[in-house]
């Protein structure tokens, strides 16, 4: 604003020479009524000492117009603009159910597009616009979740992405069903993309596709027909002109001399908005030599190509910065994806060079390949809250011993943080973590999402592999009361609490934890330790050599051990367990359990019976009554599933919906001679790979009882030994079996 005001001439301002006074006048009164609206705006501005939330940083692909600015009254863009809507308004014309803007980069497809989007609307051509932006390499778990926002749902809930495709596939499938009409915008288009992947092929009825890209060979493969196919060309001379000087801010015979530099100016731009605009932009100041100065740079290497002219104006344009934070705003905007949706906030958040950003707040690395980071970056960081190292793939950022230094010294200011610390053979020793508020770790390994339910991402997540001796010194600990996911593969340590501190709920956050490949950990939990596992409801262990038991019991403590929010568990590879528990383990809402390559146990289920608690799995210690879902694999001593002899229908089984059971190679027996009421819920059954069964089910009913069964699936592969499904005893097949219970033993078998 000083600038504006002191570029006012001062000087040969008489009463009578009008014009100047008129053209001096028309300036103040411009600058007045800027600083008016500066002040009206400061004065809705609302100050708070409150900590303003985390940043989440995603791509999130929704580009503003090219521009920004105004040039849809332009003869050229007007004819192309109403030529597109009349395509779009055209009733049941396949020729026409797609559309597409093309042109070179900068051009003004995009801006184009945003005008035609606000017809459309205002016309109620449509009954939904939903628009995208596809990218050079588009994300499509990020385009389905795109699309099912303006569809008004809050995600997709699908994990694959067939099932996601499918899931919107229904949805428009719906929609076109009620009649609604509906327009699809792709912006920038780079390839070929497949329309399946977003549920618009074939396209339904109602449907239309706008593209825009630069290439009409992609547009034509994707299905667009050539007379839908809208070119979006370069300005002539008077538009261009006219853009520039609006932007300027100069009308015609403001400043004679002025406008003759721009007009050359223009001309040098070749009709490029992207051009005329950012360099127009550059010199709204109307300062005459830099506008002078900008004319000499275009000219001095006689640039032809646009492409050239348009490298050296934007490099123009970050010169003609005066202010530092402006020039660190300009290099920090490259460091975003191509097509990122930038937010004020993210750039505010940025004010200075990195390794001078003594402001800066947030920091994002991730995905830079085979990152190295120079000393003294993080040095004078002294204000920055949230730091993203994520590596690229298998390449992680190369931490030098300085690095680490500086790194353990801005951690105690750090409240959010997401890095990856392996093959690295120097790694950050006295780190502070006790201020995180938000973090992914991991130490020793690839930092990978935990994903619980349907595909909801865990926040607060550690990952731990190496030492433990190592990992208790390196002050993770601090934050085991704030993490909800921990994945754990640790040597020298013979159970949880080595890794410990002295909090008094280390694990009261933690709802999934995998375990894995500990070498001497014969124990996973105390007592005291798993009665502290309040939330958790997901639990993998597996690759535990010497392992007897889950919740080992010391100092003779008695009573039972709840687990009252699990409700997934596998356990695989622990040839030496022995128990869940040496008391009695409660596990009131685990619905599924997987179980392999247990080699203790001849029986899952126990005799009603038995008294050698230590033979079955599932004894009368461990309480699962709401099991629906049996996964059991690899289990080479595993004999029964349930032993033979009558079994007490109410221990842990009555629920079970689904069975599996696989590569048990000495299993004979799955169900025992009167199963029926086990099978009161028991709908799908699958065994493969088990060579000593003979028969499925080996039946002696118990007379005047009338049963029912839900069985609607039996699958079978690679028995060798078996030669009847159903052996039955005690039943006249034809009079004592109720409906059901035939249909039950009629099913058709599946062998493969």
């Amino acid at each position: 604003m000083n600038q504006k005001t002191q570029s006012i001439p001062t000087g040969g301002i008489e009463c009578f020479n009008m014009a100047k006074r008129y053209k001096v006048g028309k300036k103040s009164y411009n600058i007045l009524a800027e600083i008016k609206a500066l002040e009206t705006r400061g004065s809705t501005i609302v100050f708070s000492n409150t900590q303003k939330p985390l940043a989440k940083v995603v791509s999130t692909y929704a580009r503003s117009s090219a521009d920004g600015t105004k040039n849809d009254d332009f003869e050229s863009r007007d004819l192309i603009r109403k030529a597109a809507l009349k395509s779009l308004q055209s009733n049941n014309n396949e020729s026409h159910k797609m559309i597409a803007l093309c042109g070179m980069g900068g051009v003004g497809k995009t801006t184009m597009m945003e005008h035609i989007k606000k017809d459309v609307e205002a016309s109620l051509m449509f009954d939904r616009v939903v628009k995208v932006v596809l990218g050079e390499n588009p994300d499509t778990i990020a385009l389905q979740r795109a699309i099912a926002k303006y569809n008004y749902l809050e995600d997709l809930k699908e994990d694959a992405e067939d099932a996601r495709a499918d899931r919107l596939r229904s949805i428009f499938e719906g929609m076109s069903q009620q009649g609604k009409k509906v327009l699809v915008i792709m912006d920038d288009l780079w390839k070929v993309f497949d329309l399946k992947d977003v549920g618009l092929s074939p396209l339904p009825n109602g449907f239309k596709l706008l593209f825009t890209s630069r290439y009409k060979s992609v547009c034509t493969q994707m299905g667009v027909r050539n007379d839908s196919i809208f070119d979006v060309g370069f300005l002539n001379y008077e538009e261009a002109k006219t853009l520039f000087f609006r932007v300027v801010g100069i009308s015609d015979g403001d400043d004679p001399s002025l406008q003759r530099i721009g007009e050359d100016i223009v001309k040098r731009c070749g009709g490029l908005p992207i051009a005329i605009v950012t360099i127009a932009k550059s010199l709204t100041d109307n300062i005459q030599e830099a506008w002078k100065k900008a004319l000499r740079r275009l000219e001095e290497d006689d640039l032809t190509d646009l492409e050239g002219i348009t490298h050296r104006i934007f490099e123009m344009s970050y010169e003609n910065l005066k202010d530092d934070n402006d020039r660190a705003i300009f290099l920090l905007s490259a460091l975003f994806p191509d097509d990122f949706d930038i937010s004020t906030e993210d750039l505010l958040r940025l004010p200075r060079v990195i390794g001078k950003l003594k402001k800066l707040k947030l920091l994002d690395l991730s995905g830079c390949d085979d990152l190295r980071i120079d000393e003294g970056v993080f040095e004078n960081l002294a204000g920055l809250e949230e730091l993203y190292l994520k590596s690229y793939y298998n390449s992680p950022i190369r931490f030098t011993k300085n690095n680490c230094e500086e790194l353990e010294i801005l951690s105690h200011g750090l409240f959010a943080l997401e890095v990856e610390l392996f093959k690295n053979m120097v790694k950050p020793q006295n780190m502070s973590f006790k201020n995180l508020e938000r973090f992914k770790i991991s130490i020793g390994c690839k930092l990978n999402n935990f994903i619980y339910g349907q595909s909801n991402a865990l926040t607060n997540t550690i990952q731990l592999v190496g030492d433990c001796n190592e990992l208790s010194e390196c002050n993770i600990n601090e934050i085991f009361n704030k993490t909800e996911g921990h994945y754990l593969q640790v040597n020298k340590m013979n159970h949880f609490e080595d890794i410990l501190t002295n909090h008094q709920d280390p694990f009261s956050n933690l709802t999934v934890l995998h375990v894995s490949k500990y070498a001497d950990l014969t124990c996973l939990f105390t007592v005291d330790v798993a009665s502290g596992l309040k939330k958790l409801e997901r639990l993998i262990i597996f690759d535990c050599p010497v392992m007897r038991t889950l919740v080992a019991v010391e100092n003779g403590m008695v009573g039972a051990v709840r687990l009252q929010k699990l409700n997934f568990m596998s356990l695989s590879g622990l040839p030496e367990l022995e128990s869940f528990c040496d008391n009695v383990i409660e596990l009131p809402e685990i619905v599924e359990f997987i179980l392999g390559d247990l080699p203790k146990f001849p029986s899952i289920y126990p005799h009603v019976h038995n008294t050698s608690e230590m033979q079955s799995l599932l004894n009368k210690k461990v309480a699962i009554p709401r099991l629906e879902r049996l996964y059991v694999s690899r289990m080479e001593n595993l004999k029964h599933i349930w032993p033979r002899e009558t079994v007490d229908e109410n221990i842990n089984a009555s629920m079970l919906r689904f069975i599996s059971v696989e590569e048990c190679k000495n299993l004979r027996n799955l169900f025992p001679l009167n199963p029926l009421p086990l099978l009161k819920h028991l709908e799908e059954l699958v065994v493969k790979e088990c060579h000593s069964i003979e028969v499925l089910f080996n039946m002696e009913l118990e007379s005047n009882n009338n049963y029912n069964s839900r069985l609607r699936s039996i699958v079978v592969h690679n028995l060798g030994s078996l030669k009847e499904l159903w052996r039955m005893k005690n039943v006249d097949f034809e009079c004592e079996l109720d409906g059901s219970l035939k249909d039950m033993c009629k099913k058709k078998l599946v062998e493969y």
